[in-house]
């Protein structure tokens, strides 16, 4: 019925279940050769809002500022938290009672909270409001919008770039 059959990295995992089926099914008749292309293409909203990758990484750096004072620029204060963070791990081996080490983690962090105040606050203020868009991009930067909603430019984009891919086009 077709010379390749080319999926979509999805269909490449599904593809190979119809192969199982198929070969029971009717022992000894091939399935056209497949490969396996990735194109990322998304339907043309007029809104772009961050993406889920940048949604989860402002998430991160916000929660990661409160535990991390380097992550707020503060070397010094990140440095001295490692510094603690191995005297805690090696205090019961030196006799030592962790908590020590543990409060003064934490004494270290409050500072930092404080002294940082307005950075800690924009980084929540930024992963609030990108959290608010995770829902939206969801849908803006949803990769399985059936074809058939793409404008007319974006199918002949994406047979060029598999062309090119399999060498078909220069």
């Amino acid at each position: 019925m077709c010379d390749l059959f080319i999926h979509g990295t999805g269909g490449a995992l599904y593809d190979q279940v119809t192969n199982a089926w198929f070969s029971t099914w009717l022992p000894g008749r091939q399935l056209a050769p497949t490969a396996v292309v990735t194109a990322t293409r998304f339907l043309p909203f007029d809104i772009k809002p961050p993406s889920p990758e940048v949604i989860t990484k402002t998430q991160w750096k916000a929660h990661h500022a409160l535990h991390n004072p380097a992550v707020l620029g503060d070397e010094p204060a990140g440095t001295r938290k490692l510094q603690l963070l191995q005297e805690l791990r090696t205090a019961r081996s030196r006799g030592e009672s962790p908590s020590i080490a543990f409060k003064a983690i934490h004494d270290l962090l409050d500072t930092s909270r404080v002294e940082h105040k307005d950075q800690v606050a924009a980084l929540a203020t930024e992963a609030a409001q990108a959290l608010e868009k995770r829902a939206l991009a969801k849908v803006v930067y949803d990769r399985t919008w059936p074809f058939p909603l793409y404008p007319d430019t974006v199918i002949p984009g994406l047979q060029a770039d598999i062309e090119r891919a399999f060498g078909l086009m220069p």
